[in-house]
């Protein structure tokens, strides 16, 4: 029950700096019992940059369905950088029949690790979710028809800045309908708010500074689960700053056994804004594949192209495992920019061994 993890790395000196960099990650966590856990997280990075991090995060379960969790961090930096905090409080519900989830976030604008990714700063998010299931029952009217469950429910989010400035606000009502062979179908409607502090481009059409509200039509499907061909679609019509979007989203994917699988995704979108340009497309392919030669010998690829920005990438890895996730990765990455940006085409190659130890 008692987990510890350790990593440190170190990267030599690049583009004519004679520094190099020292990464280091301890992390400290104990389950407890019904579904709780208390852990530590602790980050430094040394060298360019430099700069810690520390977090102490828990859970705690609550009979059979409820939740309560979060975490507090802070990280510290040469220089007095204020608003170096982050946290989040949450709690949620889950029965069979009422699903509830609450919670909140900060994380400030100083807020900065150096180790890991942040995706966001300086703002407080607020979000809550409500899902009722309605079971139906394999007996009666309601079972002839396979349906097995309908799930309307509603979500809400919302991120501020730390003036109280409403950044962006998502609400959502959506009736979502399981049939007993896995095949899904759900209608939404969405209700978004966007706020600009600055004009932006997309294609060439500039997007005012402003406030921005709009709604769109969602629906969404998928066919039966468990066959070797599988099928899936999702779609929306509405509002996009200030013009509109219409996004379709069709996907196949074959699965002839345990060992062999493929799926290719299209994702289509037809955006129109007020310029002298007009209407254009943006068009994102994907392509995956995977086959399993042993149960523990495998190799799975992904290939991907946005003609948006003219870029088609590729990832393949081949992996050797022992136990777990532990054994040999060979990995090759390809960018191929066709766009004459300026981004550079790139190819590298990764050989990775991980292997686990019995301590006790």
């Amino acid at each position: 029950r008692t987990n510890v993890g350790f990593l440190h790395m170190r990267t030599a000196s690049a583009s004519g700096s004679a520094r190099r960099t020292d990464f280091t990650v301890l992390r400290l966590s104990r389950d407890l019992r019904n579904r709780s856990s208390i852990g530590f997280i602790g980050t430094n990075r040394a060298g360019r940059n430099s700069r810690q991090s520390y977090a102490v995060d828990g859970r705690l379960g609550i009979g059979d369905y409820a939740m309560l969790g979060g975490f507090a961090a802070k990280t510290r930096e040469p220089g007095d950088v204020d608003d170096n905090h982050a946290f989040a409080l949450g709690g949620s519900y889950d029965s069979p029949t009422w699903a509830y989830r609450a919670n909140y976030m900060e994380v400030g604008a100083g807020f900065d690790p150096a180790v890991g990714f942040v995706a966001r700063r300086n703002f407080r998010l607020v979000g809550a979710f409500a899902q009722y299931t309605v079971q139906m029952g394999k007996d009666g009217a309601r079972g002839e028809s396979g349906l097995s469950e309908w799930k309307p429910h509603v979500d809400f989010s919302a991120f501020w800045d730390f003036d109280g400035y409403l950044e962006s606000g998502y609400f959502q009502i959506d009736s979502w309908f399981v049939w007993r062979n896995g095949a899904d179908l759900w209608t939404a409607w969405d209700f978004t708010h966007e706020g600009v502090r600055s004009p932006f481009q997309v294609a060439g059409a500039v997007i005012p500074a402003g406030e921005y509200r709009n709604s769109q039509a969602v629906l969404g499907a998928s066919s039966p689960a468990g066959r070797a061909w599988r099928f899936g679609f999702f779609g929306n019509v509405g509002g996009y700053y200030n013009g509109d979007r219409v996004t379709a989203s069709p996907s196949i994917s074959y699965r002839r056994d345990e060992a062999l699988g493929a799926s290719l995704a299209w994702n289509f979108n037809r955006i129109d804004l007020p310029s002298a340009a007009g209407a254009f497309d943006v068009n994102l392919v994907q392509a995956r594949m995977h086959y399993s030669f042993t149960p523990k010998i495998g190799i799975r690829a992904l290939v991907q192209y946005n003609d948006a920005s003219d870029v088609l990438a590729a990832n393949v890895r081949f992996s050797w495992l022992r136990s777990a996730s532990a054994g040999l990765y060979l990995v090759y990455n390809e960018v191929d920019d066709r766009s004459g940006l300026g981004l550079r085409s790139r190819r590298e190659v990764a050989l990775k061994y991980s292997h686990i130890f019995d301590v006790l």
